[in-house]
């Protein structure tokens, strides 16, 4: 089905605990930047990169993050950089998958390669 969304997470965040910018280094850290396709075995626009931001502030550290990586890289960064508009929570069983189906969730991770993105 094409719906022309994004599978997303909203995160709601105490500033004075975790910044905007340490938010944006951790998920910069489990994701592939350079792939404009989708991530590892998720195809299609619907698991292509995107940031939808709230503010100017966390547009210019969103901003100067991807140009930052693309400068150091070499390589184009892709991922879209939008202003927030609207989120619809995904459906009850999609809730906390990880945790209702934590066998099939780690051999997704492991078929993904993303298990290896994400190790230390």
């Amino acid at each position: 089905q094409k719906t022309g969304h994004r599978e997303v997470v909203m995160i709601e965040y105490n500033p004075e605990k975790i910044t905007y910018q340490e938010l944006f280094d951790t998920f910069l850290s489990g994701v592939d930047p350079f792939d404009g396709g989708g991530q590892f075995i998720d195809r299609g626009f619907s698991y292509t990169l995107a940031v939808y931001y709230m503010d100017d502030a966390q547009h210019r550290v969103a901003k100067a993050s991807i140009e930052k990586l693309a400068q150091t890289s070499g390589q184009d960064v892709q991922i879209a950089l939008e202003p927030f508009k609207r989120f619809w929570k995904a459906e009850e069983y999609h809730q906390d998958y990880h945790k209702k189906n934590p066998d099939a969730f780690r051999q997704e991770l492991i078929e993904s390669g993303r298990l290896k993105v994400l190790s230390p």
